[in-house]
Formats: C-alpha cells, sequence, structure tokens
C-alpha cells in the first residue's frame, strides 16, 4: 500500500527501476495510470504500471496489509489480476 512502512512504495519503486531485465527500458518509460475499482467510482483505488506481464500497483490509503485497510480494493486488485483486465 502507498502507507506501507515497512515496504514503503518510494523505496520499492527505487528499487524495480534499478532492477536489470529485459523489459527494463519499457517499464522505464511507462505511464503510472489512475485506478479506480469502477470507472464511476469518485475516489482514486490506486495506480498502475504495466508492461509485458509485469504489473506494479499501489493501493492508496493502505499500509502493509492491504486487504485489512482496503478490502474491496485488494478483493478488486486480485480479481482483475486473475482475469487479466487490471
Amino acid at each position: 500500500g502507498q502507507l506501507d512502512i515497512i515496504v514503503a512504495a518510494p523505496l520499492t519503486e527505487n528499487f524495480l527501476r534499478s532492477v536489470q531485465w529485459k523489459h527494463r527500458d519499457e517499464y522505464l518509460k511507462a505511464d503510472r495510470k489512475i485506478w479506480k475499482v469502477d470507472e464511476s467510482d469518485k475516489e482514486v483505488a490506486g495506480y498502475v504500471r504495466k508492461v509485458h506481464d509485469f504489473y506494479q500497483v499501489i493501493v492508496r490509503n493502505a499500509g502493509h496489509m492491504v486487504p485489512y485497510d482496503q478490502p474491496r480494493v485488494a478483493f478488486a486488485m486480485i480479481n482483475s489480476f486473475v482475469d487479466r483486465t487490471l
């Protein structure tokens, strides 16, 4: 989650930028898109960056235990990932 103090989102993002892998250049150029559970939602659920089969999701207003802090968003994120609609 965005508020995680155990695995902080900015530190994770910095780490991902430094990893050497075949799609790294695409990852570095990829846009971070706003994600909502439903398009009609007024509140932003989080942010998604996708490169090939790699997804980076940051869930807003959640700490280390995303399903506890944001159960609806966590459930939607998992379902969207499994359904390949994220």
